[in-house]
């Protein structure tokens, strides 16, 4: 793969219950989260610094789209970011790392953990459906 494609989600006004509904619909994510050899699964993010609490947000064939609850300055957003994935994932935070995009907004994080792109997906679906 290239490139990463940034997520751009347009949608008409909603209602609070029916966009959680859209944000919990069941996504083909293929590209956004996918295995790699080695049983590595590779997370296509996009993040959003300076939110008031770290959140998924939204999932689409893209990229995750994750709210980070620090600012984007001296590593601070990526920290955080790494660290919230463990905790959404339940895997320890050594075993979640940031392959590319440490100065951007789109990112690639790497999980290393004995687990596959499937459970991540899940995993990550739960989250942005428990908000």
């Amino acid at each position: 793969m290239s490139g990463i494609v940034r997520c751009v989600v347009m949608a008409p006004k909603t209602t609070a219950s029916s966009a959680k509904q859209a944000r919990a619909a069941p996504v083909n994510a293929s590209q956004s989260v996918k295995d790699l050899p080695g049983g590595t699964v590779a997370i296509a993010v996009h993040a959003k610094p300076n939110a008031k609490q770290s959140a998924v947000v939204s999932i689409s064939k893209e990229c995750v789209e994750v709210q980070i609850g620090a600012a984007a300055r001296d590593g601070e957003a990526n920290s955080e970011l790494l660290e919230f994935l463990a905790d959404v994932l339940h895997v320890k935070k050594t075993l979640v790392s940031l392959d590319r995009g440490s100065k951007s907004r789109e990112k690639v994080v790497l999980v290393t953990a004995s687990t596959s792109a499937r459970e991540v997906l899940e995993r990550l679906t739960m989250a942005c459906q428990s908000q």
